[in-house]
C-alpha cells in the first residue's frame, strides 16, 4: 500500500491510497492532518520549488532494492507532478468563489475551462454535444471577455488559458 499527503507547513492531509484501504500499519489511516514526520510508514517528501508540498508514504518498506527505490523515486516525482495540479485547480476553484470569472455565463465558463485543458474547437464540440457553429461564438464571447483581442503577434487560446489558471 502507499498513500500520498499534500500540504505544507505543520500539516499534510491524506489525498489518495492505493489500494484504497483504511488500515496502515496498524493504525487508521483517517486522513486526518499530521506533521511530515508523523506520517504512518517510511515517508519520502515531494517537493515542488524547493518547497514541501506533499508527501509519498509506504508503510513496510524499511528495505527496498534499487529497482523498489527508482520506482518509489519515480512515484514521488510524478505524486509532485499531481499535487501541483490539485494546487492549481484548488486555486482555481478560490477564485472563481472569490467571482473572479463571474462575468463568464456558466456555457463560457466550460468552454475556457476546456480550452485551458488544451481542448481544440471540435474536442470542445465533443466534450460538450455542441456544434461548431454553437462553440465558436462562445470561444469568441470569452476571447472579448477577457479582453483578447485579435493580433497576429499573439495566440489568444494559449493566453485565454493562461488567464484562465491565473484567476
Amino acid at each position: 500500500m502507499a498513500s500520498v499527503w499534500r500540504g505544507g507547513g505543520a500539516a499534510l492531509h491524506l489525498a489518495g491510497s492505493w489500494p484504497a484501504a483504511s488500515v496502515v500499519d496498524g493504525g487508521v489511516e483517517d486522513g486526518a492532518p499530521r506533521p511530515f514526520e508523523q506520517l504512518p510508514g517510511r515517508t519520502w517528501p515531494v517537493h515542488a520549488q524547493d518547497e514541501l508540498v506533499g508527501a509519498v508514504v509506504v508503510p513496510g518498506a524499511d528495505v527496498l532494492s534499487r529497482a523498489e527505490e527508482r520506482m518509489v523515486a519515480d512515484l514521488v516525482a510524478q505524486a509532485a507532478l499531481v499535487l501541483d495540479r490539485l494546487t492549481l485547480a484548488e486555486l482555481v476553484r478560490q477564485e472563481r468563489r472569490a467571482g473572479r470569472l463571474d462575468h463568464l455565463t456558466a456555457r463560457e465558463g466550460e468552454v475556457l475551462e476546456l480550452m485551458a485543458r488544451g481542448l481544440t474547437n471540435a474536442a470542445i464540440c465533443r466534450e460538450l454535444h455542441l456544434s461548431v457553429k454553437t462553440v465558436e461564438p462562445l470561444v469568441s464571447t470569452v476571447f472579448a471577455k477577457l479582453g483578447l483581442h485579435a493580433d497576429p503577434t499573439v495566440n489568444r487560446r494559449v493566453l485565454a488559458a493562461l488567464e484562465y489558471h491565473r484567476r
